[in-house]
């Protein structure tokens, strides 16, 4: 089921565009170092001689440059014993493999050779084969794309280039043992950008407005060709810990725009029609239209000929930004169970009215946990302003509280109007985000939320007790299964088949929550129990259930 989304009049988000043009030139330290070759690029005007190195290896599409002496020396693994650094040709196949999924199954643009605008010498690799060096990066870096050189045609600047990869990922902090791993999404990553760079290389006007989007498309193209890998969720953490920070805008000090991919990614879940996780399409079609246009523009023109709009879009993926780590479902983000939750605000009490002033961008978020509530009242929220540009209001995002619970849904309400959220018992949590579109600057919120008993509604969803597993048990655990919906005491006991009681559980759950108590299979004495036939009897409030354990031998 999708998220229920209340219409609403589509923005026209080109008014407000200049408004996130300011040009930041960021030394983030980062896993990729493009944005930073960009700008020197930039600023000189010429790109920087590429490295001398003695050794190659050609394979269809790339020629592999390498040492294996020396600060570059690269990963010594020769397992073949053929003269070749595993670690050489291994990245050669893992190229390879990104060029077939991108170029030849998705039908992207070919990365444009170097021998276009520049001669074909052995300065600049010898033929129009992609370059790829690998060098000593230090100890954080893993590649960079570096433009060769630069044109315009009738639509836009583009750029030929060549890549960089540690000649040891071992270097690198999180993988000491596994230098593979990193490589394989390295080498998705660097390509990615070779290939962006044949649809639009920024200038320094649009440069804050693309890196964002480079990044967070090379970081997708990673999981798209090496799901198994994982590396960008590394990334996550710090880019939900700054909701407040607009899309498609870099912050200066931080390294957002690899965390970023959660949205390339939730686009591709979003859309997906095959039943295929990704079908690559929406990126790569968002990509064609970036050759005219800035990322955010061309993904709201993407959207729109998907019959929606990047505001209604993004209202859906802020939910679902909290719908990751305890809150995950299998809706939207496959892998959302490993994501961690985004920064919010925690409301600790609604004795009296709350209030808070933040300022916020376009597309940007801030998140409120409201306390849970032993009884059925609600809560009403208002956002204010004094800019005259707030044409949206507040997001209101209810997180259900059991997994068999209806979904929750997001509307928005226009400011200075009270919406309110009916039985604040039944949700697990209540966000609200301020979400804001029309404002070409940062526009100052006021938030107030207060407990309403006019809101009240009948309690009418029951706590429910599942079916104990893993049953048959091999005598390690048995787990009981029980959501809780409304306070409630719970007692579990197990008996032997002659009707003695053998182990005992009791709790007061005062709040919603899912649980799985577990009985280890030993008895009061904490001794393993025998083999056989076991009887449990669980209670909460008036509904009960009993059952039959079976313990293998």
């Amino acid at each position: 089921m999708r998220l229920k989304l209340r219409k609403h009049h589509k923005t026209v988000l080109s008014i407000l565009l200049f408004s996130l043009t300011t040009v930041v030139f960021a030394t983030n330290a980062g896993k990729c170092g493009t944005g930073q070759a960009i700008q020197n690029f930039i600023r000189r005007g010429k790109s920087i001689t590429s490295p001398e190195l003695p050794f190659s290896l050609s394979t269809s599409h790339f020629k592999l440059w390498y040492d294996t002496t020396g600060v570059d020396k690269i990963y010594p693994e020769d397992t073949d014993s053929n003269g070749i650094p595993d670690y050489i040709e291994r990245a050669g196949e893992y190229l390879e493999y990104s060029w077939y999924i991108l170029i030849d199954s998705l039908g992207y643009r070919e990365p444009l050779p170097d021998t276009l605008w520049l001669p074909d010498t052995a300065d600049y690799g010898g033929d129009e084969k992609v370059d790829v060096y690998f060098i000593y990066m230090g100890p954080g870096l893993y590649g960079m794309t570096e433009p060769r050189d630069s044109a315009s045609d009738s639509i836009s600047t583009k750029a030929t280039a060549y890549i960089k990869i540690q000649s040891d990922m071992t270097r690198l902090e999180n993988y000491p043992d596994d230098p593979y791993a990193p490589l394989k999404v390295t080498c998705a990553h660097e390509f990615f950008h070779t290939v962006q760079f044949a649809y639009r290389f920024p200038n320094s006007t649009n440069y804050s407005n693309f890196i964002w989007w480079m990044e967070a498309t090379a970081v997708f193209n990673e999981e798209f060709c090496f799901d198994q890998v994982n590396d960008y969720y590394l990334y996550l953490k710090e880019f939900q810990e700054y909701p407040e920070n607009p899309l498609f805008v870099i912050e200066a000090g931080t390294v957002l725009e690899y965390g970023a991919v959660m949205f390339p990614i939730f686009l591709e879940e979003f859309f997906s029609t095959s039943g295929a996780r990704f079908s690559g399409q929406i990126i790569k079609r968002i990509w064609e239209v970036c050759e005219y246009e800035i990322p955010l523009n061309a993904t709201d023109i993407v959207l729109d000929e998907m019959g929606t709009s990047l505001n209604e879009v993004y209202e859906t993926f802020t939910y679902w930004r909290m719908r990751t780590g305890q809150h995950w479902q299998p809706e939207f983000f496959a892998e959302g169970a490993e994501y961690p939750l985004p920064l919010s605000d925690t409301i600790t009490t609604l004795e009296s009215d709350y209030y808070d002033e933040c300022m916020l961008k376009p597309l940007a978020t801030k998140f409120y946990l409201l306390p849970y509530s032993d009884d059925e009242n609600g809560v009403l929220a208002r956002i204010s302003s004094s800019s005259e540009f707030v044409s949206f209001g507040l997001g209101v995002i209810t997180i259900e509280i059991s997994e068999s619970s209806p979904m929750g849904e997001f509307e928005i309400a226009p400011p200075d109007i009270f919406t309110g959220v009916a039985g604040r018992w039944q949700y697990r949590a209540i966000v609200f985000s301020p979400l804001i579109y029309s404002a070409p600057y940062p526009t100052d919120i006021t938030i107030n939320i207060q407990s309403s008993d006019s809101l009240a509604i009948p309690l009418t969803m029951e706590n429910t007790i599942g079916h104990p597993f893993p049953n048959p048990t091999t005598g390690e655990y048995v787990k009981f299964p029980i959501d809780i919906i409304t306070p409630t005491d719970i007692n579990v006991r197990i008996f032997t088949a002659d009707g003695t009681r053998i182990w005992k559980y009791g709790e007061h759950i005062s709040l919603p929550d899912y649980l799985e108590i577990q009985w280890d299979c030993r008895n009061e004495n904490n001794t393993s129990v025998s083999p056989g036939v076991y009887i449990y009897f669980i209670q909460t409030g008036n509904k009960s259930q009993m059952g039959k354990i079976f313990i293998a031998k």
